[in-house]
């Protein structure tokens, strides 16, 4: 994670997720396997409290933390909070009018990927 975050920081993480998810068809990012490295998901909490606590204090972090989270989940597979990285992401493109139908859709799996975690902290933080 970038020490400082700067809007360069920020969009430069937002850039990666895009390009990341470039290309990748909604069955294709539904189908990726659970993550299985337990180093990775270890990293992945981390990511979701950073999140959450970051979220809470407003800091302009925020969003890094999320967008860290589905670059990992694109490369070592789903794990139970990218549901709710990709609904971050999803607002961000939503909020920002960056791409309001490509927000919808992200927005979409997020809400597919809670429901299959059958995480109760999950469903309610991605809703």
């Amino acid at each position: 994670l970038p020490l400082k975050a700067s809007k360069l920081n920020v969009m430069m993480e937002f850039v990666k997720v895009r390009l990341g998810l470039l290309g990748k068809t909604d069955e294709e990012i539904l189908a990726l396997p659970p993550m299985t490295n337990h180093r990775k998901m270890q990293c992945m909490e981390f990511l979701s409290l950073g999140f959450i606590s970051s979220f809470r204090q407003k800091l302009p972090l925020t969003p890094v933390y999320a967008y860290r989270s589905v670059l990992l989940s694109l490369r070592y597979g789903i794990h139970e909070t990218t549901a709710i990285s990709l609904a971050v992401y999803a607002m961000t493109l939503c909020g920002l009018h960056i791409d309001v139908n490509e927000g919808y859709r992200y927005g979409r799996l997020a809400l597919e990927m809670a429901d299959r975690s059958n995480s109760p902290k999950v469903i309610s933080l991605a809703y």
